[in-house]
């Protein structure tokens, strides 16, 4: 039977375009646009801040791209070391990306500035993970369901997948913040808008 080809192959092009398209020509260039006192305005219709928004979306960049740094330096150091046990495997596959673990009121949220180097240091990461690193190792992510952290089993491919999902949901508060505050110039082409509804738009010429 011939193998199937792996994530690497089939989704690496695919990711690395939505990843680059999603943080450097939505996200960035918003806060480029956005005025400072813009990006700390609260909505009280929305909720929150635009700034507290991106900075939920850049919590998830980096707890993935941590998690990911770790299995990676897992592998070379078993490869490094005695034969690279399967021991050493298990225990580098075994690293944890706990989506609920959240750093907030941070200075990056009240600083755009600041947040923005932040966000180009972290799309570096990824390109780099979504670019290089085996789509289809294992990695386990958790969340905080009904009052509990629930663990289970993914894929680099898949939480890659997911954050910009995330992100894409996320933006479109945020257009809604700005667009509701005054500055809904701020948000580029195509900001807030998930791939699957662009996608529907292009095929049939619609705006909804």
């Amino acid at each position: 039977m011939t193998p199937l080809p792996s994530s690497s192959l089939l989704l690496r092009p695919s990711l690395r375009a939505q990843t680059t398209a999603l943080l450097r020509d939505h996200l960035l260039a918003f806060m480029h646009r956005v005025e400072p006192a813009e990006f700390v305005r609260p909505c009280a219709v929305i909720g929150g801040t635009a700034g507290q928004h991106v900075r939920h979306i850049h919590d998830h960049f980096v707890r993935l791209a941590d998690a990911v740094e770790h299995i990676e330096q897992g592998r070379g150091a078993g490869s490094a070391g005695s034969a690279g046990s399967a021991g050493s495997a298990g225990s580098a596959g075994s690293a944890g990306c706990a989506y609920d673990v959240r750093a907030r009121a941070t200075a990056f949220e009240a600083d755009v500035v600041a947040a923005r180097v932040e966000v180009t240091n972290t799309l570096a990461r990824m390109e780099a993970i979504v670019g290089a690193t085996d789509l289809d190792a294992t990695i386990n992510v958790s969340f905080s369901l009904a009052g509990e952290e629930v663990e289970m089993r993914s894929t680099v491919a898949r939480e890659c997948a997911f954050v910009v999902h995330h992100a894409f949901h996320h933006a479109a508060s945020i257009k809604a913040i700005a667009t509701n505050l005054g500055f809904g110039h701020a948000c580029p082409a195509g900001f807030g808008i998930a791939p699957s509804t662009a996608d529907y738009r292009a095929q049939n010429g619609s705006s909804k």
